[in-house]
């Protein structure tokens, strides 16, 4: 029976020792709980910068429990309000551009809510879909080329941009055989501004154009751009052109061309340029011409020409030249008036050393001289 009395004190200490136990567990576990448990019991860290202030929002802190660090609470900053003119600023496309007119852009806060611009700038228009564009001048530029263009009018655009993120950078080369032989191809327009200064070889060769007006910052028309465009008619240059150089068989076979007036700025026409050209009636150099030198071939066999003028700045340069056979196939009927008294001063002038009929081989044109 002695026994039996000691087994309450016994089970109390063991109960005593077991409840401290419990009471601990219950304290490092209750950091598990869900939130708002009445036993939830966490041990906070110190307030930590979480996000800056915006337009639309105030700075954010966070402070994180030491038993678990998935236990976050969160609250404004109360040293950082919202700021007004903090914006998320992007350009943004807010007009589409189209193939042959100019959309916008607008810089626009991207933050939810916020209405907030400023400015706007142009999307350029796209130009024909399909064209290929190549990156040139060390990725300051753009060449065009035809890729799967093959009819219709052509608009090239003054400025591309491959996506909403890039910058607009000019184009300012029509390609070598950008779209040779696609006859199907009867027009080609250069879009307001345009940035193109040289129309590369071939580039045109062949195609169904009927007329075409070179954009006025185009320097170089290269070798056969429009060669063996059976269909063209009219070639006009914008004011102000810049034209300095008309190369090789640039228009050779263009048998419907009529006339064609060329810009003051010229100073060059190479071999065989106009070759062939079987229906041109008038050909013209603007007042003020530049004109120093005429290729081998140049006017072969452009029979309906009745009258040419050379330009008085041949007289002036010197060292240029009509080189041999430039006027070829020239019959009797036709008339060129060159700007020297008489075929001694001109050979003088020019190329004394050469055969005096240097200039004028195979050619029955009269010979008009204007000192």
């Amino acid at each position: 029976m002695k026994n039996l009395r000691k087994l309450p004190s016994v089970f109390s200490s063991v109960l005593g020792i077991g409840g401290l136990f419990l009471i601990l567990a219950i304290s490092f576990a209750g950091c598990n709980n869900p939130a708002g448990s009445t036993a939830h019991v966490h041990d906070w860290g110190k307030w930590e910068f979480k996000a800056a202030a915006t337009c639309m929002a105030a700075g954010t802190q966070e402070r994180v429990c030491s038993q678990n660090p998935l236990h976050t609470e969160t609250r404004n900053n109360p040293d950082e309000p919202v700021i007004p003119t903090a914006h998320d600023m992007a350009w943004v496309n807010t007009l589409a551009a189209s193939a042959t007119a100019n959309g916008l852009d607008t810089y626009t806060c991207q933050r939810v809510g916020c209405n907030h611009t400023d400015g706007t700038s142009i999307a350029y228009a796209t130009g024909t879909a399909g064209l290929v564009y190549t990156s040139i001048g060390g990725g300051t530029a753009y060449s065009i080329s035809g890729g799967t263009v093959s009819s219709g009018t052509v608009y090239i655009p003054a400025y591309h941009r491959p996506d909403v993120n890039s910058p607009f950078l000019p184009v300012t080369r029509v390609a070598v055989s950008a779209f040779t032989n696609q006859s199907g191809i009867t027009g080609v327009t250069f879009l307001a501004d345009s940035k193109i200064d040289y129309i590369d070889d071939s580039a045109f060769r062949g195609t169904g154009l009927t007329s075409i007006t070179v954009p006025a910052g185009v320097t170089y028309i290269g070798n056969g751009s429009f060669s063996n465009c059976s269909e063209l008619t009219i070639v006009t240059f914008a004011p102000g052109s810049q034209l300095e150089t008309i190369f090789n068989n640039a228009f050779q076979n263009a048998t419907k061309l009529t006339s064609i007036e060329i810009p003051a700025s010229v100073k060059v026409i190479q071999l065989r340029a106009f070759e062939n050209c079987s229906n041109l009636e008038t050909f013209t150099f603007a007042a003020d011409s530049q004109l120093e030198w005429i290729g081998m071939y140049a006017f072969n066999n452009t029979t309906k020409i009745s009258a040419l003028i050379i330009p008085t700045s041949m007289r002036i340069f010197t060292g240029g030249g009509i080189v041999e056979n430039a006027f070829s196939g020239w019959t009797s009927s036709q008339t060129i008036t060159v700007p020297y008294a008489d075929l001694e001063e001109m050979l003088e002038a020019f190329m004394a050393p050469y055969n005096p009929d240097w200039k004028f081989t195979n050619c029955n044109a009269v010979i008009q001289y204007t000192p």
